[in-house]
């Protein structure tokens, strides 16, 4: 029985409780949000679409989010998890939305450990354009403007308004779930500035309610994971089940790990590269090993992790959740391994 729910917070609490375990073993229930999937596909969109900003390490990457949305806020917390890029690179988050100080009051309570992620700041948003287009004239780096509310006539609406009080270094972004024809219409002749996504189209079938397409490198991650421990004791015992019995915090950490990987290949130019022939320098592994490091960070702090001199998984306390240059070695090489073993997991993906 597959059951959606339009807020993804609803979704995220009813998987990690046990408020709905079954009982009756003939029916097997899956908590499913489409604001979600729409989230995920729209990350990896935008990696592909900006890889040449983001192999760029000494700039500001900015995301500025049109409103509070259940799509916005789905694509807040996937921001979170995987804008970590080069230690040199100013990544910043900023959400307009008419209920600036409830909103941010209310996502600091439902996320109290997320300030420790990327700066993130909500601003007033009375529908006047014009601050907000100022926003995203920036004189260094890049910023990206989201339209994803509810009404994908106002997504577009503003999305136009934004497109003609903008420069170049600005990129809107507008959902269009409900005017596929639109999409299409635009799709060919849109400014290159101006992107589309969401179409209901790419979600109405049976990946929707499975989300087995999403899922291949993260379960491919995992199945890695565990060949790689061969018999050995795991740090935790939480990681180390097969994929469907696994939790779904567990499922959530390798799928972080997956969404992150095309954002790797963007920053070391290497979407383009055949996965037969991928590898990455020295250089490149460092780099990526300490944006793996932060990613990892930020999933923990999502969770409710925080630090703590010994690992405790009731208390969520982790001795690993600080800067890079204060990690051990042997930690530091578990986060280079990650990346060493990405041609492989990719080769296999084929």
């Amino acid at each position: 029985a597959h059951l959606h729910f339009r807020h993804p917070r609803i979704v995220e609490l009813l998987q990690q409780s046990a408020l709905c375990q079954n009982h009756d073993h003939q029916v097997q229930w899956r908590f499913f949000n489409i604001q979600k999937m729409v989230a995920r596909q729209f990350m990896q969109q935008l990696a592909h679409d900006l890889s040449t900003q983001l192999q760029l390490p000494n700039t500001t990457f900015r995301l500025v989010l049109l409103g509070l949305s259940s799509y916005n806020q789905a694509i807040l917390i996937q921001a979170l998890r995987l804008l970590h890029l080069q230690p040199e690179k100013t990544v910043e988050i900023i959400v307009c939305s008419e209920h600036c100080e409830r909103d941010a009051n209310l996502f600091a309570d439902l996320y109290p450990q997320a300030h420790h992620i990327l700066p993130l700041r909500f601003v007033p948003f009375d529908g006047s354009l014009n601050a907000i287009a100022n926003l995203g004239n920036m004189d260094t780096g890049h910023c990206v403007m989201v339209c994803a509310n509810e009404d994908s006539e106002y997504n577009l609406s503003l999305a136009l308004e934004l497109w003609s009080r903008t420069q170049e270094s600005a990129s809107i972004y507008c959902l269009l779930m409900h005017l596929p024809e639109m999409q299409h219409l635009l799709g060919n002749t849109a400014h290159q500035r101006l992107h589309f996504f969401g179409s209901m189209e790419d979600f109405c079938r049976w990946e929707l309610l499975t989300g087995s397409q999403q899922d291949r490198m993260a379960q491919a991650i995992h199945a890695d994971y565990l060949g790689l421990l061969s018999g050995a004791n795991s740090e935790s015992l939480a990681y180390t089940q097969a994929w469907q019995a696994l939790s779904e915090d567990a499922k959530d950490a390798n799928r972080a790990q997956a969404d992150h990987v095309v954002y790797k290949l963007a920053m070391t130019n290497h979407l383009q590269t055949p996965n037969d022939t991928l590898s990455f320098n020295a250089s490149d592994v460092e780099t990526l090993a300490q944006a793996e490091h932060r990613r990892w960070m930020a999933h923990r702090y999502l969770h409710g992790w925080q630090y703590g001199a010994e690992r405790d998984d009731g208390l969520k306390r982790h001795p690993s959740l600080v800067a890079w240059d204060d990690l051990s070695e042997a930690e530091k090489q578990k986060d280079r391994d990650t990346v060493l073993r990405l041609p492989h997991l990719l080769t296999q993906q084929k």
